[in-house]
């Protein structure tokens, strides 16, 4: 599924995270070296959060990503 994922949106997720007024003040505070933000981290433009992939709550991938892993034996 990450291929898939890859492959067709993950410009639009990204860009989704930098839309997200929250977040995009995570991501100032962690340009800024703050320390309010902990747990995230942000590299070559990417939001995560203890090493996962944040993806902003308006984003079309969220019911994707939910049907994906509660209709599948490995969710």
């Amino acid at each position: 599924m990450l291929t898939y994922f890859t492959l067709l949106d993950s410009h639009n997720v990204i860009n989704k995270v930098h839309d997200n007024t929250k977040l995009k003040e995570v991501i100032e505070k962690i340009n800024k070296g703050e320390n309010e933000v902990a747990g995230f981290d942000y590299k070559q433009g990417v939001l995560f959060y203890k090493g996962r992939l944040v993806i902003s709550e308006n984003s079309a991938w969220n019911p994707k990503l939910l049907e994906e892993y509660h209709s599948t034996p490995q969710g």
